[in-house]
């Protein structure tokens, strides 16, 4: 599988039929854009993609029943010295939705039924070494995009001397703590790239697999190649708003913690905000389980 033309910003609003209210409300968590935010945004480019290594991504979401796990494939697009990690749909929906507007045909691509695009539960996008030495976090909540820095190096590894092969990669164990969990990563020496899934980085290879000690959260690697054409990594023009971790912790928790009035406002109905509230309550395992840094 190769990738081309990344884009940024992907637009899930479709509020046009009671259906598409509760599925947005109820599934994509609290990160749909409104309608108005467009896919061909302007923007500047950080570089191109070397590699483009896809991850199956397993999480369980409701600490009370760990047993429905839920899957989504992740992209980490590798360049020279810095790195961009985001959903595949979530690329793949902007990348059509950009077409879409390029073409002029914005409106019929917003009023296609829900299940006719690409579905995620992740709109965020992850850039590494960027701004240099750092780890740039961007994601909607509600009508503000946000985004904050955290220190590149923030990861201290411990290296076992353990190995094994997975899927035909000899790879080394290493452990960390963060977010309020325990993690072990897997790691390549065969691929010379200090990186991995979501913002972890800083091994002496790339990150073939990696999980907390609990195995709430599991990242592996099931795919690396080289893009087909040239593949710019791109930081849209979305009128940032920069905070802190600690504060975009709090906005996300504040919208699960106020899912009524936030469906009353995008025009649901009663049973729909209902329907909303039960959905998100089972959403109750984040990934980073530290909230209050």
């Amino acid at each position: 599988m190769f990738f081309i033309n990344l884009l940024d910003g992907f637009d899930m609003t479709t509020y046009k039929t009671k259906i598409s209210q509760i599925l947005l409300a109820s599934m994509l968590i609290f990160s749909v854009p409104v309608v108005g935010q467009y896919f061909d945004l302007p923007g500047k480019t950080l570089g191109k993609a070397e590699l483009i290594a896809t991850y199956s991504f397993k999480w369980r979401e409701d600490s009370l029943n760990l047993n429905f796990p839920r899957q989504e494939d992740m992209l980490l697009i590798l360049g020279n010295n810095m790195s961009m990690f985001l959903s595949l749909n979530f690329y793949k929906g902007n990348q059509e939705g950009r077409k879409y507007e390029q073409e002029g045909r914005l409106k019929e691509y917003l009023s296609l039924p829900y299940d006719k695009r690409y579905r995620t539960r992740f709109s965020y996008t992850i850039y590494k070494n960027f701004p240099v030495g750092k780890i740039l976090f961007q994601d909607k909540v509600m009508d503000n995009f946000l985004q904050y820095e955290e220190d590149l190096n923030a990861f201290n590894w411990v290296i076992s001397n353990e190995t094994s092969t997975i899927s035909d990669y000899k790879v080394q164990k290493a452990s960390v703590s963060y977010g309020g969990r325990n993690w072990i990563a897997w790691y390549c020496t065969d691929l010379p790239f200090s990186d991995g899934p979501y913002k972890f980085r800083g091994l002496p290879g790339l990150i073939v697999k990696l999980y907390d000690t609990k195995k709430h959260y599991e990242f592996e690697l099931v795919f690396i190649g080289k893009p087909e054409k040239e593949t710019p990594i791109e930081l849209s023009e979305r009128g940032w708003v920069t905070t802190s971790r600690e504060n975009f912790l709090k906005a996300e928790d504040g919208f699960r913690e106020n899912i009524i009035s936030n469906a009353k406002k995008a025009g649901l109905s009663s049973a729909a905000q209902q329907t909303a509230a039960r959905n998100m309550a089972k959403r109750n395992n984040p990934i980073e389980l530290d909230r209050n840094p």
